[in-house]
């Protein structure tokens, strides 16, 4: 996937239960080659690997992004500041956190 050079790339809700870890080790692959100023993820609904995880365990496996996690970060050069919360409600079979 080919993205222009941007500030920020925000995601969540990256995976399943099934093919997690490998597909969470993929997608911090491909954040280390974004050209995005800031790289920051948020747990999701679906993201079962991830929340099984300790929070250090998150943070080396997401080593390429900033992993908001009930805390939030402001963005290098601006006033925006992005809190990160996984929390997902509803009545889905896919809940995560």
């Amino acid at each position: 996937v080919f993205l222009h050079c941007g500030d920020i790339l925000m995601s969540s809700s990256l995976t399943s239960q099934s093919r997690g870890l490998r597909v969470l080790r993929d997608f911090n692959d491909w954040l280390g080659s974004v050209p995005c100023q800031e790289r920051l993820v948020i747990g999701g609904n679906h993201d079962w690997a991830l929340e099984k995880l300790s929070e250090d365990e998150q943070k080396e496996l997401l080593s390429n992004a900033i992993l908001l996690h009930n805390r939030s970060k402001e963005v290098a050069g601006t006033k925006l500041k992005v809190y990160g919360n996984p929390h997902s409600r509803g009545h889905s079979h896919n809940q995560a956190w």
